[in-house]
């Protein structure tokens, strides 16, 4: 299983001066996904390092993705009734 993590520090005065500026931020390190990056630090608007966000994947993960393929062309998804 991979997961996401992102900490972000609202104890600044970047924060208290705009209530955007997490917003900001999110949308920043949705754009840094987009490209590719799987993790980096944060800084906020006025430069300063307000936290950081990673992508945590398992060593094994492509290798079972590979084996799921074939399996799952076979299954069928039924909603609980």
């Amino acid at each position: 299983m991979a997961e996401f993590t992102m900490t972000v520090n609202l104890d600044n005065d970047a924060f208290q001066d705009d209530p955007q500026e997490l917003v900001r931020i999110i949308k920043k390190v949705a754009r840094m996904v987009e490209d590719g990056q799987e993790g980096n630090f944060l800084n906020d608007i006025n430069g300063t390092k307000v936290g950081s966000f990673y992508i945590e994947k398992d060593e094994d993960e492509d290798e079972d993705e590979d084996e799921d393929e074939d399996e799952d062309e076979d299954e069928v998804f039924l909603p609980p009734s």
